[in-house]
């Protein structure tokens, strides 16, 4: 019997179990931004990678929330490729009021597309933890040893870009250094059961634009005033907006920013190969219909100019932009300070601090100098060739699962990872397994745990992981 068998046998027998652990997990609170039941949250990982023997491990205590590590070595630990999983464990906050069920106790649905899902703040998240952690031990229990050295990281961070991922990858840069490469799974499947196989991923610059009436010199200056002076006192919200219409054209979709696009690269042959070949299986109108928008703004809905847009420009959105009053009914103001949050979504070859300079240099150019810019985030972008083990690994797990699989030279969401990526790592990676989950950002989060037709549970999602492990050790 197959080694691909063998593992999905041992976890339809364990399951049930396998959806508590989850359960445990998501009825734990993990708020990336505030912290609030990280330090918890990861004493309960630490304990279940315990269970699972692993060989070392331990807390890195960063000036945000705990990241826990770990490593479980092979028999023969010498000659044996050295495999670094990454996974999460933090998740949003929970602001949204429109949740139908409660957030922190893992409810059981039935969804009539997508089969029995598991609704909570967290669960896409810690389904990776416990994805992993049981796929591992499955591994173990079959196969009496594992194929491969395992590293495994678990950030508390992830959901805020990771701040202090660096400073853990400097403070152990020795020990990372023994891994031969990196694989991170996630949920990937769409609502047609095809999953990916992702090789890259786009940056972030994330900035917070501020004008106020006391550094501006204009304006009021340390609390908002009655509109009933505006005729002769400035107003910094309009400013605001004057410099933002500055940096884009005609419905924001042209950056006229000098230098924004200097360091942008050619895609790759290879790149373009694989764009062109995505191309011909992406719906377009599927795309549209699950964000819930009518059109797109590419000069055509051809899938390929619709990735191309995707996957190579880079464009600045606002997040989010505030002033003055914002409360129900009229109030008569004119507003001391005026703010936004804009981003920038890089791709090869822009790097945070090139974009940031551009944008800084804009505005002092254009006569906005007086405007405070506040980095908030940044991650460079990361590339991988298709060419590398670990991406072959994966594909070869989900022809073995018999699992219908897209292959995306770059993801256009942004993950830590591009830190491991670069210099002193350089580690080539690939991400991707199957299941479905979403409203990560919004209420009512879900991911399935038992799937239905094409779609793959809990189950599913740990075979696939298995089988990475099992195909990388080959």
């Amino acid at each position: 019997m197959e080694y691909t068998e063998k593992f999905g046998k041992y976890i339809d027998v364990n399951i049930g179990e396998h959806i508590e652990n989850l359960r445990e997990l998501v009825r734990q609170p993990s708020i990336g931004v505030s912290g609030f039941g990280t330090q918890k949250t990861a004493e309960i990982i630490k304990d279940w990678m315990i269970q699972v023997q692993f060989d070392k491990v331990d807390f890195y205590n960063s000036d945000g929330n705990p990241i826990v590590f770990g490593e479980i070595l092979a028999k023969d630990s010498q000659s044996a490729k050295t495999l670094l999983i990454y996974g999460a464990y933090d998740s949003n906050p929970v602001e949204e009021d429109h949740w139908e069920y409660p957030p922190f106790e893992g409810v059981i649905i039935e969804n009539e597309k997508l089969g029995t899902c598991m609704v909570g703040r967290g669960v896409n998240n810690k389904m990776k933890v416990a994805g992993i952690l049981n796929a591992i031990k499955t591994v173990k229990e079959v196969m009496g040893e594992l194929p491969v050295n395992l590293l495994v990281v678990f950030d508390g961070e992830e959901e805020i870009f990771s701040p202090n991922q660096a400073q853990f990858i400097q403070d152990n840069t020795e020990w990372l250094l023994r891994a031969d490469a990196l694989y991170m799974p996630f949920s990937s499947q769409n609502a047609q059961g095809v999953a990916r196989v992702q090789l890259g991923y786009k940056g972030i610059l994330y900035l917070e634009l501020k004008v106020t009436g006391h550094r501006w010199t204009r304006g009021p200056k340390d609390n908002e005033i009655h509109s009933m002076h505006r005729p002769v006192v400035d107003n910094p919200a309009w400013h605001l907006i004057m410099a933002l219409n500055s940096m884009v054209g005609e419905h924001g979709n042209q950056v006229l920013i000098d230098g924004f696009q200097d360091d942008i690269a050619e895609p790759s042959n290879e790149f373009k190969e694989m764009m062109k070949t995505l191309a011909g299986k992406f719906d377009v109108q599927g795309y549209k219909a699950g964000l819930g928008v009518d059109n797109l703004y590419s000069e055509t809905e051809e899938p390929l100019d619709v990735l191309r847009n995707l996957f190579t420009t880079a464009q600045i959105n606002i997040d989010g932009i505030w002033s003055g009053y914002t409360g129900a009914g009229p109030e008569a103001v004119i507003p001391h300070d005026a703010i936004a949050k804009i981003e920038v979504r890089l791709i090869p070859n822009q790097t945070a601090k090139q974009v940031q300079d551009t944008i800084e240099t804009h505005l002092q150019t254009h006569g906005f100098s007086y405007i405070e810019v506040t980095n908030l985030a940044a991650v460079e972008f990361c590339q991988t060739s298709i060419k590398e083990d670990i991406a072959k690994a994966l594909i070869a797990a989900y022809e073995a699962n018999k699992i219908d699989h897209q292959i995306w030279p770059i993801s256009i969401a942004t993950i830590p990872i591009s830190l491991y990526n670069q210099s002193p790592l350089n580690l080539p990676f690939a991400t991707g397994c199957v299941g479905n989950g979403g409203n990560t950002h919004g209420s009512n989060e879900y991911a399935v745990v038992i799937g239905k037709g094409a779609i793959s549970g809990l189950d599913g999602y740990e075979k696939l992981i298995a089988s990475v492990i099992f195909e990388y050790g080959k």
